[in-house]
């Protein structure tokens, strides 16, 4: 297990970096939280914080993306092919 609470200030308010990351290497599963750094949606510059799921099935990804201010955000699962299964 690796724990990482970076430091998020004004100027760094999406650092890439991972926060969280388990794995069990018996299985291959592991769980793994982190910034994945800052994308521009709908013209409005938003930091990807990034879930990913992995299993003998494949990998899962859950993106949290949230503007600098708090007053946008999506959610996106992206299946280990890179399809977006599901964008609000």
């Amino acid at each position: 297990m690796e724990y990482n609470d970076p430091e998020l200030t004004e100027k760094n308010w999406c650092p890439e970096e991972v926060i969280f990351s388990i794995s069990d290497p018996r299985t291959s599963e592991g769980y793994l939280i982190r910034y994945a750094g800052i994308e521009k949606i709908d013209g409005i510059e938003m930091c990807n914080l990034c879930s990913e799921i992995s299993n003998e099935n494949g990998t899962m990804q859950i993106d949290y993306l949230f503007d600098n201010s708090g007053d946008y955000f999506r959610f996106r699962i992206v299946d280990d092919e890179g399809n977006v299964q599901m964008f609000l």
